[in-house]
């Protein structure tokens, strides 16, 4: 018993590196999003300071959205627990919870 609760242990600790790893590459992700925003703002601005049109053209990151809204929706869900339940407020909470945290995966799915 003692090596299954070892190996258990080792697989838990690998899990959660493995999960802050991806944490980690998504806000880098993100940031670099936000500064190919920025980026195409500011040559936007140039473009039409000489009469010229700027056509957007954004990366695709398709895994880093579905990771950040797995996130999302995730924080919607832990935020619905803290109700408890039992009561007609933290039911309704919780049925609202689940439809927008449903909604944020389905989002980034499209």
């Amino acid at each position: 018993m003692e090596a299954a609760e070892q190996v258990n242990k080792l697989a838990q600790e690998a899990a959660e590196k493995l999960v802050q790893e991806c944490n980690a590459l998504a806000a880098e992700n993100a940031a670099l999003k936000k500064s190919e925003v920025e980026f195409n703002e500011y040559c936007r601005r140039e473009c039409e300071d000489v009469g010229d049109t700027w056509v957007d053209d954004f990366t695709e990151t398709p895994a880093t959205d579905a990771f950040l809204a797995e996130v999302r929706a995730q924080g919607v869900e832990m935020f619905s627990e803290k109700f408890g339940g039992g009561t007609q407020l933290s039911d309704m909470v919780k049925e609202v919870a689940a439809d927008f945290s449903a909604k944020l995966r389905k989002g980034a799915a499209q």
